[in-house]
């Protein structure tokens, strides 16, 4: 992987801003390892994330493209909740439109989704080996 001055290599798959709302005023956060035997504390930076965990090598794109584009999509969810928080409680549609996605988000990007995702990429690929040969294979990515 290239190492670019600018690049974002913490990817969080827990928001900051969502830890934030439960840390103390050092950034710090107390976390509970499942199946919940352990506690331990941890900083908003490091708890929730894992370096490069979206990082993606596509052509012309930068590695921390995806998340980025996430980015956007919490600074809008970050602003929503905060109103919220403060007692507004009616959103416009297109805010509550933009907090459904972002909530909905939530449930498709942690570690867990991301292996089964690998697993079955990983099968598909291995099937279609398997039907048609690595040489068809090649033909049809080349």
């Amino acid at each position: 992987m290239a190492t670019e001055p600018n690049l974002a290599r913490w990817h969080h798959y827990v928001p900051r801003m969502l830890l934030c709302g439960f840390a103390t005023d050092r950034d710090m956060i107390t976390a509970v390892r499942l199946p919940g035997d352990t506690t331990f504390t941890a900083t908003t930076k490091s708890n929730g994330a894992q370096k490069h965990f979206y990082s993606v090598e596509a052509e012309g794109q930068a590695l921390d493209a995806f998340e980025k584009s996430l980015g956007e999509v919490e600074a809008d969810a970050s602003r929503i909740i905060r109103q919220v928080v403060e007692g507004r409680v009616r959103l416009s549609e297109e805010d509550r439109s933009r907090l459904a996605f972002f909530i909905a988000l939530q449930a498709a990007r942690g570690p867990e989704t991301k292996r089964s995702m690998e697993h079955v990429a990983s099968e598909v690929l291995g099937s279609t080996i398997g039907a048609s040969g690595k040489e068809a294979l090649r033909r049809k990515v080349a």
